[in-house]
């Protein structure tokens, strides 16, 4: 009998995993929970679980945590949050550097287990979201979602849209050589490159907005600052479909119901296809005249059975298509294909539209000596 391979239990609509309850419920972040089940510090129903994947149910299950029991699963909180300048969007910093963090302007009366949504620069002000929601956080970092990311960078100097266009060109280009410089071979993948669009001039400087799908730790910057366009500010101003609005620095607001779906919506997969690079301007097309169909070639006819007819019907289509055929009854005699000279013109018959080869009076009634052949042997010899 053969051995069937054991498979772990499903997860369905009433028993969820036993790490994201305690997530839920605020006691730490998954992972941290996932070591703290496989420690033995974690029990469900009197009984201590130290094997993943654990499923429960929240409304049923007894689940103790180092002998106290779980607080009810807290309440989805999203909130939008002014990031100012100089400030680090995570929880806690390192006690050695002693920074501010965004966690610190983040109040909420509900006292939920808040965290950040992706990352932002610490020299960059802007949005920032703040959840307990996990499953949307994946949502709009995980790279597979290709959610849009807007910012509004303040550059010195006075810039136009084709020197913009060519930033994008020189990305590319960076990409790969650090792609080949890596030792990768064949063709490389440069990812999706951030799209720019010129908005206004604000004095010697330039006001430009950048849309981003994969961000990298200070490429933006980097890259403008060696093409002579230094970046003076950067500010993050929408994520998806979501716009920074009515909010001060260093201030947050929850966020409505429709403002929720449109950070929802991204889910689908959709995204702003980016717009392409500026192009020579297509020519017009020329006005030709249409062309007439070609006639078809005449299909032989499947009544010819006969060898003897389809030379004849050879003949006919190179020069006398439009003659009538002669009866080709058995009790009638068989004629030439072959056309007689005209009258009062000796002379041979020749290709249609050739005159016929003159025939010399003693020749009349004469064959032509047949030429030798080498299969044959040699011909006649002459005295």
């Amino acid at each position: 009998m053969a051995r069937t391979k054991a498979r772990p239990p499903q997860e369905d609509e009433s028993r969820v995993r036993l790490q994201r309850v305690m997530a839920d419920a605020g006691v730490a972040a998954r992972r941290a929970c996932e070591d703290l089940i496989e420690q033995g510090r974690v029990s469900v129903n009197g009984e201590v679980v130290r094997r993943l994947p654990v499923f429960v149910d929240p409304h049923a299950d007894r689940i103790l945590v180092d002998g106290r029991p779980l607080r009810p699963p807290e309440r989805k909180l999203y909130l939008m949050v002014h990031k100012p300048e100089r400030m680090l969007v995570t929880t806690a910093d390192e006690p050695e550097f002693d920074r501010a963090t965004i966690a610190e302007i983040v109040d909420h009366p509900a006292k939920a287990r808040l965290f950040p949504v992706g990352r932002l620069d610490f020299e960059s002000a802007g949005l920032v979201i703040m959840t307990n929601d996990g499953d949307l956080a994946n949502a709009l970092t995980h790279p597979k979602f290709n959610v849009p990311k807007t910012y509004e960078a303040l550059l010195k100097g006075r810039v136009d849209q084709p020197m913009l266009d060519a930033v994008r060109v020189k990305l590319r280009g960076v990409r790969k050589r650090e792609a080949r410089d890596d030792g990768t071979q064949g063709p490389v993948a440069i990812g999706p490159v951030p799209e720019f669009e010129f908005v206004r001039h604000q004095g010697a400087n330039t006001i430009v907005r950048v849309t981003l799908l994969e961000a990298r730790n200070r490429e933006l910057r980097d890259i403008l600052e060696f093409l002579g366009m230094p970046v003076k500010r950067l500010v993050r101003v929408g994520i998806g479909g979501l716009t920074l609005s009515s909010v001060a620095p260093a201030r947050w607001r929850e966020l409505t119901r429709e403002e929720i779906q449109l950070l929802r919506r991204p889910r689908g997969g959709f995204v702003p296809r980016p717009r392409p690079l500026a192009a020579a301007p297509t020519p017009p097309p020329v006005a030709t005249r249409p062309s007439e169909p070609r006639p078809r070639p005449a299909l032989q006819s499947r009544e010819l059975r006969d060898p003897r007819d389809r030379r004849d019907h050879a003949v006919t289509s190179r020069g006398e298509r439009g003659r009538e055929r002669p009866d080709r009854s058995p009790s009638a005699p068989r004629e030439s294909s072959r056309a007689a000279p005209p009258p009062g013109k000796g002379g041979r018959p020749g290709r249609p539209g050739r005159p016929g080869k003159p025939i010399q009076s003693g020749e009349r009634g004469r064959s032509a000596p047949r030429r030798p052949d080498s299969r044959r042997g040699p011909g006649p010899r002459s005295r």
